[in-house]
């Protein structure tokens, strides 16, 4: 019985990189994951979506294998309306203003009197 030899994976998709050995060991089908700022759809890598999102909604964060998309803000207290998207766009940091009849102070909106 002899050692088969180790060879150098091939076919890795622009703005991937390996990360695993190849499976079964003997063919040259190796793992791989795209680099950060990447994800991956099918047999590519593509840049992870950095478009602003519709007001009271921030993008998420990207992986790997999943693009961001956009979610709902949460930052804004009790008695408010968002008045914008998430800034920077991939924060939960949207604008808001507290309703009528209602005041911010120390972080609340609180009723006027």
């Amino acid at each position: 019985f002899l050692d088969g030899q180790c060879r150098f994976c091939t076919g890795l998709a622009a703005n991937a990189r390996f990360s695993g050995p190849g499976i079964p060991y003997n063919e040259d089908r190796c793992s791989w994951e795209c680099n950060d700022g990447f994800y991956r759809y099918s047999e590519g890598c593509f840049p992870c979506s950095a478009s602003e999102c519709s007001i009271g909604q921030y993008r998420s964060g990207c992986s790997s294998a999943q693009d961001s998309s956009c979610v709902s803000c949460s930052n804004g207290p009790s008695y408010s309306t968002y008045v914008g998207g998430g800034t920077p766009f991939n924060a939960n940091n949207c604008a808001f203003q507290c309703n009528q009849g209602y005041f911010l102070t120390n972080g609340s909106c609180q009723q006027c009197s």
